[in-house]
């Protein structure tokens, strides 16, 4: 009776042991993560399983899952090519060629991120407070490239109503009413003349008289002869003359929307200020001067 409780304990034992050595003798690698853009990538380590079971363990079968994208579900190390971020995990099975048992089974997962080969950019939403306002639309920059190898990038604007140029990546758009921009774009290599990609975007431009500062909501103040304005009309050079004493003075330059793109505080008058408005659309802007809160000057300035 002792020796078949012995025999049962020790077989027991050795069976526990063979299941802890099938368990522990081989480790799965489904490789480092990485990372999709334009060509497939191969997954899976170096090697994809370490084997240490011996005793015949030296059958070896691979199973990915998902096998979305995968050039071969059942190869250490497929190609893949995914339409998404996607996890895969590898099972890895040996089996003894002797006794057909399974030595070990392991598991490993890679996480291989897709990048969108280019992404368009329209910018945000933009409100022009007058007809015959303006506004850059595109983002910065318009046109994002993920990819190596594109290094020419093509910009279409539709509808090409109230643009400059409807082929540059930030066009000024003057809509008479709200409209809505789509920005396609074409990357591709100059070179090789192969299309990387494309993508769009849209952006909305609102026309809104509820904002508009006229000229007739202005009250011109100009016959103060000691303050002149030249030459008006003007490219972008003008001179500022303040001909008159000043005790805090301020001179500001805004346009329709009541958005300041020129000033100069502290002023003591008795001066002629340079004004350069580099690269200002043309169209017509408003000039104030304001003596410690106070106007003592406005008038219109006309950009062409």
């Amino acid at each position: 009776m002792k020796k078949s409780i012995i025999k049962t304990f020790v077989v027991a034992l050795m069976l526990q042991s063979v299941h802890s050595f099938a368990q522990s003798c081989c480790t799965a690698s489904a490789g480092p993560n990485k990372s999709y853009c334009k060509d497939s990538i191969q997954i899976g380590g170096s090697p994809t399983v370490t084997n240490s079971c011996g005793r015949g363990c030296t059958s070896i079968s691979y199973s990915w899952l998902p096998t979305t994208g995968l050039s071969n579900p059942h190869a250490a190390n497929p190609w893949v090519i995914p339409t998404s971020t996607t996890v895969y995990t590898v099972t890895v099975a040996i089996v003894s060629t002797i006794t057909h048992d399974t030595c070990c089974k392991s598991t490993s997962t890679v996480t291989v991120t897709y990048l969108p080969r280019c992404t368009a950019n329209a910018g945000t939403a933009q409100t022009i407070c007058c007809p015959g306002g303006s506004v850059t639309i595109g983002g910065s920059p318009s046109a994002v490239d993920s990819c190596s190898g594109c290094d020419t990038t093509l910009y279409s604007w539709l509808p090409t109503t109230g643009l400059n140029n409807s082929h540059a990546a930030n066009p000024v758009a003057s809509p008479s009413t709200t409209t809505t921009y789509t920005l396609h774009i074409y990357a591709y290599n100059n070179s090789t003349h192969d299309t990387c990609c494309n993508a769009s975007s849209t952006v909305k431009v609102t026309v809104s008289g509820s904002c508009c500062r006229t000229t007739a909501g202005i009250n011109s103040i100009t016959a103060n002869n000691s303050i002149k304005i030249y030459p008006n009309p003007t490219s972008q050079l003008f001179n500022v003359e303040i001909g008159q004493t000043l005790n805090n003075g301020e001179v500001r330059i805004y346009d329709m929307n009541g958005k300041t793109i020129w000033q100069k505080s502290g002023s003591k008058g008795n001066e002629t200020l340079p004004v350069d408005l580099k690269d200002i659309q043309k169209g017509i802007y408003f000039i104030e001067i304001n003596d410690s809160g106070n106007k003592v000057y406005t008038d219109k300035l006309f950009v062409q």
